[in-house]
Formats: structure tokens, sequence, C-alpha cells
């Protein structure tokens, strides 16, 4: 449970500040932060009073308040009907009551039977430990003792029609004409309730399933970036880089090039050379990276790194190079929320902004809601009163704050690495290497609150290394702490206190700085943060933030200890937009005004008037004025950017003045390209620059790819190639086209639409980027063209960092026959099992004739068949691409 934070807390952590001043700041925020914010917690759910057990009630509905009908002389047992408005429910079911031939006499008091009841309106039911049961309907969830129910001799367990009532909100009448009881339910129209069974995620199941093995060498994409760029005041200059992405036994490979002159390869140099793969338990990094210590050295490292995990999961490579610090990390902290509520409250438990229920409860006697294992960071909790869904829930935030570096109790991880230190060389390819570098540590989740780590690092002489992770239930503060013990010792800390979601104050202190942030929310729309450096400047920055329809502010206003003012604005009034920014340099003001808008996205054209007044300090500050038509196109490129853009003004200053324009195109996938020139500049110069950036994709012959081929350094991914394949063989031969049609319906991917991976169209097919590891593919027959389908229905794809797996899926041609089967009267008959079983290869198609004995066999594939009637071969038929839709009439 959430526990308020200590009167006390101040931090002093014997950390020496270098000044009397940062001391007192933070003392003085420490100190005063219980005053700002009383709101704690490490899992903030906002609790409901707790003080005595004498705030709760039963409410008017709940189950303890169930009428024992006693009053029921006189009545009958009979059978009647059971409607929800004019749907009837059942049939006819046996109820205890009493009717004078014309009307229901006292009937809240007529007594049904429980079982009929829960199975007529398809209630949900739940047997609890206690005894009780719960039940569901999709606007209420409440509980039941079964013991407290009537039992009839005849009926079993009852509920009265005003059990309906007052438990479910249920009314009824007695429509005598109709001899049916009539129910007015208060769900109509609205959707059932949550399942739990629905919100558990379907296990991916690949057993079973053909395979297709990912590929084991590849080179996926080539990416060459030149820039070209001249000046009055600069010389000519041509560079860039290349870069490679594939696979290579199961590992992304990457390789990057520096080209400092393009058209000197001697001066070429290599940048990074990797080989990287990350698993569920396991990662391996070979080649150039960053050491897991903080280093003094000051090249490159080239070795080998692994990370061994014990007991948990780290976060999902999300594409780029392996992030060792988030791989280091837990997704699977098995947090506990508890919290209080009335009996009787349906708590459900979510996620951001959304109502789908991750996990719910209802409220018992006790008066207290439980869950367990809670794995993330941010919830929401939706408090029904009653269990009624159709009632306003109660919200209350829980939060999780963990400290980067912490992992779950019990578990443990190992890094383990070895290299030498690189340094970059003036006309040398490969550089230099000198000394020995590597470390091996180990860390320990000691409990939910405590993580230590201890190792071992040689850099440039032995050291010791120490590591502890802390988050202490009694406060909301987390602590961060690293040591390195050699010839001197090497502290890095770093200090969090958050008392309140709208206070934090921050610490952090290494070998070189010490540095002090504190944030206040004031309001939704203001905020004040301040910062220290004893080494450095201390400020203190304003920042308010207003938004509607047809408007947006953001301003912010910087100030330090140096009495330097910087400030940031930026504003929109439906059509205008004005931004203005300065520092102790420099002022700039920039207004635009959209001439033709796209209210679909940010495209369109706008006229835009830039003023700028630089070198302010100076005798002779200097000015820079331009007006210019820009133009931004709606359409985007798969990484997000314009597809096309382009600029044209002219431009005045102190120093000279001239016409500028620039453009850019990036409509093709893996070819962008964008120039610009300027005849007159604001520091006096005139200049010409050219960007090119060209992507070869080679996964699927030699084509332009996409642009961000980093992405593939830890992901991998799926390209699936539909296709016709005319003469069933299974391969694509020439003159076969592929199928780019409605592949959203065609294709699932671990249970879920391809359109959930964001999927790149290809020239004959889909592709997207994924996890790597197995996976399982669904095809829809949803999405098969007329008088097509696949002969398989799912395949299991293992896909490689760095590299697509191709799933080849032909499309073979399915054929219908129709017919009568008819017995030795010649009379239709209904009923009768026709079969067609395949003689070339395994497939069996089977129908059912109908009342006029009419059958179809859809499906059939070229090839013969046996075809047998209620398992009689009558006759064997063969399927053409050439034959016609012959009838099969049989007559037995």
């Amino acid at each position: 449970m959430a526990q308020s934070p200590p009167q006390w807390c101040s931090i002093y952590w014997g950390l020496s500040l270098n000044s009397r001043g940062a001391k007192a700041i933070i003392i003085a925020i420490a100190l005063a932060a219980p005053l700002l914010a009383n709101v704690p917690v490490l899992a903030n759910d906002n609790p409901a009073p707790t003080s005595t057990e004498s705030q709760f009630h039963t409410p008017p509905n709940h189950p303890d308040t169930l009428a024992q009908n006693t009053s029921s002389s006189g009545f009958e047992k009979f059978s009647v009907g059971v409607n929800i408005g004019k749907v009837n429910v059942i049939s006819g079911t046996l109820v205890r009551g009493k009717t004078d031939g014309s009307r229901a006499i006292d009937l809240p008091k007529w007594l049904l039977s429980y079982q009929d009841v829960i199975e007529g309106l398809k209630f949900r039911v739940k047997t609890l430990p206690d005894g009780q049961v719960e039940i569901r309907t999709p606007n209420l969830v409440t509980r039941i003792d079964l013991k407290k129910l009537q039992t009839d001799p005849d009926l079993g367990l009852v509920l009265s029609i005003d059990d309906l009532n007052r438990l479910f909100g249920i009314k009824a009448e007695f429509d005598i004409a109709e001899y049916a009881i009539k129910l007015t339910v208060p769900w109509t129209g609205q959707e059932p309730g949550w399942d739990e069974a629905a919100a558990t995620e379907a296990p991916v199941v690949l057993d079973g399933l053909p395979r297709i093995r990912r590929p084991d060498n590849a080179i996926t994409s080539i990416q060459q970036h030149t820039s070209i760029s001249s000046g009055t005041k600069t010389l000519t200059t041509v560079q860039g880089d290349i870069a490679a992405i594939g696979s290579v036994g199961g590992y992304s490979g990457y390789l990057q090039i520096n080209q400092p002159n393009l058209l000197a390869p001697r001066t070429w140099n290599l940048s990074q050379l990797q080989l990287a793969k990350a698993t569920e338990n396991q990662d391996w990094t070979i080649g150039s990276q960053s050491p897991f210590w903080r280093s003094p050295g000051n090249g490159e490292y080239w070795g080998v790194t692994t990370v061994q995990r014990e007991g948990f999961r780290a976060p999902t490579p999300t594409g780029g190079a392996i992030n060792l610090p988030q791989r280091l990390q837990s997704i699977e902290f098995g947090n506990t929320i508890l919290g209080k509520a009335l009996p009787g409250t349906l708590v459900r438990l979510t996620q951001g902004f959304s109502n789908n229920a991750l996990a719910e409860v209802l409220v018992d006697a006790t008066g207290q809601y439980r869950f367990e294992n809670v794995k993330g960071s941010s919830y929401r909790l939706l408090l029904y009163p009653d269990g009624q869904l159709t009632r306003l829930p109660e919200k209350r935030n829980v939060s999780f704050n963990q400290v980067f570096g912490q992992i779950p109790q019990g578990t443990a991880v190992t890094l383990l690495s070895a290299g030498v230190e690189r340094q970059t060389t003036v006309n040398s390819f490969w550089g230099s290497s000198s000394g020995v570098r590597g470390g091996i540590a180990r860390r320990w989740g000691m409990s939910e609150d405590l993580t230590i780590g201890a190792g071992v690092v040689y850099d440039h002489g032995l050291q010791g290394l120490g590591e502890l992770f802390w988050r202490p239930r009694f406060a909301p503060l987390q602590v961060s702490l690293s040591t390195l013990v050699g010839g001197s010792i090497d502290l890095s800390s770093t200090i969090n206190y958050q008392p309140s979601p709208s206070l934090n104050v921050n610490l952090s202190i290494d070998r070189l700085s010490t540095k002090a942030r504190a944030y206040w929310q004031i309001a939704p729309s203001f905020g004040l943060t301040a910062t220290y450096d004893p080494q450095d400047v201390g400020a203190v920055e304003a920042q308010y933030t207003s938004s509607s329809r047809d408007s947006y502010t953001f301003a912010s206003a910087n100030f330090d200890t140096m009495r330097r003012l910087r400030w940031y604005l930026k504003q929109r009034w439906g059509l205008f937009q004005f931004s203005n920014q300065g520092n102790e340099q420099k002022i700039a003001i920039e207004t635009s005004y959209d001439l033709a808008p796209d209210i679909s996205s940010d495209g369109g054209s706008s006229i835009v008037l830039n003023y700028e007044l630089n070198n302010l300090q100076s005798a002779t500050p200097t000015t820079w004025k331009t007006l210019s038509w820009r133009y931004l196109s709606p359409a985007r490129t798969s990484e997000g950017t314009n597809a096309w853009e382009a600029e044209i003004g002219y431009g005045m200053g102190s120093l000279n003045q001239g016409i500028f324009a620039s453009a850019g195109i990036a409509v093709l996938p893996g070819l962008m390209l964008r120039g610009s020139y300027q005849a007159a500049t604001s520091n006096g110069s005139s200049a010409l620059r050219l960007d090119l950036v060209s992507s070869l994709n080679l996964s699927n012959g030699i084509q332009l790819g996409e642009q961000k081929i980093d992405a593939l350094r830890s992901q991998g991914g799926i390209l699936v190639k539909p296709f016709f394949d005319h003469n069933a063989n299974g391969k694509r031969d020439p003159g076969e086209k592929s199928y780019v049609e409605d592949l959203d319906l065609l294709i699932n991917i671990n249970n879920r639409s391809i359109n959930s991976l964001r999927p790149t169209a290809e020239i004959d097919g889909v592709s997207v980027r994924i996890v790597p590891g197995s996976h399982r593919i669904d095809f829809d027959p949803a999405g098969f063209p007329a008088d097509w389908q696949t002969d398989r229905e799912a395949v299991a794809v293992d896909v490689a960092p760095g590299a697509y797996t191709t799933v080849l899926l032909p499309l073979i041609r399915s054929y219908a026959r129709s017919g009568i089967v008819t017995d030795a009267e010649n009379k239709p008959m209904e009923g009768a099992k026709i079969e067609a079983i395949g003689i070339d290869r395994q497939l069996r198609i089977f129908s059912i004739t109908n009342v006029q004995g009419l059958f179809t066999l859809q499906g059939l594939r070229v090839g013969r068949y046996r075809v047998e009637v209620n398992g009689k071969p009558v006759r064997s038929i063969e399927i053409l691409p050439t034959s016609g839709q012959e009838t099969l009439n049989f007559k037995l």
C-alpha cells in the first residue's frame, strides 16, 4: 500500500557539494517538498480513507440483502416462456406463481429456477473459494451466497422476480396472451462485460507447423550518404559515409566507413564493424562498442561483450544498436497493488488511457482489493460503485518508479567483456590499437527494493567495481550508486526524490561535476525548473503551455546566475504562426501564414517572414531579413518525413543580399535528395550544398530500400510474397504474377493483423520489421482472391537479426463441382455425405446434401479424385485447368 512520506524528508548522503549555496538549495528543496505535495508513493493509487471499518456499508442491492420469500402460499407450479423484449430466451421453464386467468397475482414473489435464469440470460458465473458465486452481466458484477437463496422442492434453487430487480436491475411483467414473463434488462445494446479469457493474450503455437528457416548469411542493405558543399568562405568538399547491414550466422552484421574525402579512398577509415545478437536470456556484441564501465580512455573500444540474464526478461529491442543499459533492465517487476474500497465495488486495472481491463476484482466484505504480479510502471484503476458498469467510475492512478539498473528479487545478470582500445589514425583505414581492457561484473536482485553489483575491471590498471540501486518503500526515493576503486576512487551517484507527480528533485554527482535539479509542476500549463552546478552556472526556467482547437502557445524563459536571459516563444492562431527566441548574442523572429494548408497533415504552402539581429555584444550588430515561400507535401515517406519540400526567397542583411532556395525529394523509398543555394547569408557568404542518400535493398533482388537500415541491427524482418501458382508446383515460375491486394486481410502474424506491425508495401508483397526469433503466420481465407486459395493455413518463420526471411506464398486455383444425389426411386437424398478424396495428393473435400439432394464440393484443385457417397465409392473424377464446370449426379 502506498505510504505517506516521512516528514523529515531531508536527503544527506555524506556527498559533498562544492559550495554552501548548493547545500542550501538542495536542503531547502528537500525540506519544502512535504509542504508542496503530500501525495506519496511507490504504488500511488490515491486510496480511499482507511481509518475504520465503520466507513463501509452494505449497498442496497448487495447479495447480503436477499429477501427470503416466505409468503408464497397458494402459489402453483406451471410452465411459462421468458422473453427479453420481443425475443424469446427461454421457450419454457417451470415457475411457482399464481394467475386469475387474466393477470398475474403477486408477480414480485413469483419464483424462477436459478439455473434457468443463469442459462437463459447468459450470465457468466464464477465459483469463488468461499462458496459464493460471482455473477457478471454486461452492466453489472455482483456476488451471491447460494446458501441464502430459497430452495423449492420442484424448482431447486430459485430467484424471485423481486430478486431479479434488486440484484440485476431487471424489471418484469407477465403477458397472459403469450403466457410469458417479459423482462426489461438495463444492458440492451451494450457490449458484453469483461471476459478473463479474452483479456489474456492467446499463446503463439508453433508445434506441427511447416517451418521456414532464416537466412544464415545475407547482405540485406547498402547505403551511401554523399554531401557536397561549397561557399565563398569555405573550400569545396565532397564527403560521406557508406554503411551495410546483413546477417552472419544468426548475428546481425553492421559496417560503416567514414569518407572524409569521397574522391580520395586513402582517407577513408573504418568507423564501425559489429556483430550482435540479442535473445531472451543472453546478448552478444562483437566488434566496435562502448565498455560497460566508465572508462578514462579516449579511443574506441573493440572487443567481445556478453550479457547473461538469470530469471528475468529485458525490454524488446526497438531497432538500432543493442542498448546495453536497457538490456540490463527488467520488464517483469512483479509489483503488488493494494487498496481499499466499499464492498461490492468492482475495481478494474487498466493501462494508459484505455478502459480495456487487464484484470479486475470485486471487493468483498474486507473492503480491500489486491492485484499481484503487475508488470509495468504506469496504470489506472477504475472503481465502479456496487459493481455497476453503467455508473461513472472513480479513477485512481498507480505508478511504480523503478531505479534504472534495478532487477527483480531473486534474479541476477552477469556481464563479461574483453577487448582493446582503438585510435583513429589519419590516412589509415584500420587505425591503431593499444592497451588490453576488459572486465567482469554481476548484479543480484537482493529484494524488491535493492539491487547490488560487484566486479573487476582492467582499464589502464586493475580496479574494483561496486554498484547499488535502491528504491526504499518508506519514501518516494530512488538511489543509484556506482564506484570504481583503484589508484583513486571514481564515484558516480544519482538521487531522485519525487514526493508527488508534480514535484521532482534530482542530484547527480560524478568525478567531474555535481549537479542539482528540481522541477515543480505548479499547474497543468505552468512549471518551474531550478538547476545548479558549482562548476558552471545555476539557472531558473519557467515553462508555459496552452492549446485549444485553433491556437497553441509554448513559452519558456531561462535566467542564470550570470544574469543572462534566454527565451523561446512559439504561437499559432489559426493560419498564423509566430516564433521568437533570443539570448545574449542573438534575437530571431519568424512569422508565417498558411496559404493552402492541408487540414489532414502538416503539409501545405505558406509565406514566411524572418528577422535576425546578431552579434548583440559587439559594437556593430548585424541584421538579416528574409521573405520566402515554403511548401511541405502532405504525403510522407515510411520514415515519416515529407515526400516533397521546397523553399525560395530573398534575403537582405547588413553584409549582403540575394536569393536563396532549397528543395528536397524523398518520393522513392531508399532515395533522398536535398539541395540548397544561398547567394547571401547572415554572415555575408554564399553557400551551395547537396545531400544524397541512396539505399539498396538486396534481400529481394536489387532495388531501392528503406533509409533507416540501422534499425535491423537488433531487429529482423519477414517478407511475404504471395503469387498466383498456375501449375500448382509450389514454385514461382516465369509469368506467374504477384498478388498484392488485401494483404492486411490475408496475413496475420502472432495472432494479430499485419497492420499492427506497420508493414511496408513491396513490389511483390509486403514486409515487416520484427523481433528476432520464431513467429507464426496465419493466412486468412478472407484475403484470398476469388477462386484461389493457399495450400497451407499457417507456417512458422525463423527470423535472424539483420536480415529478412522470405515467405513464398503460392496461391493455387480452386474449383467447385456441384450435383444431385438421388435414391433408387429417383428421389433426392437429404443429408448424404459426398467426399472427394485426392489420388495425387492428400486432400479430402466433403459436402452434405440439402433437402433437394444438392451438394457443392468447393476447394478442389487440379488432379484426380475418388468420390464417395456415405462412404461408398461411386466414381473417379479429374480436375483440369481447361475443364468445364462438370455436373456430378449420383444415383444410389
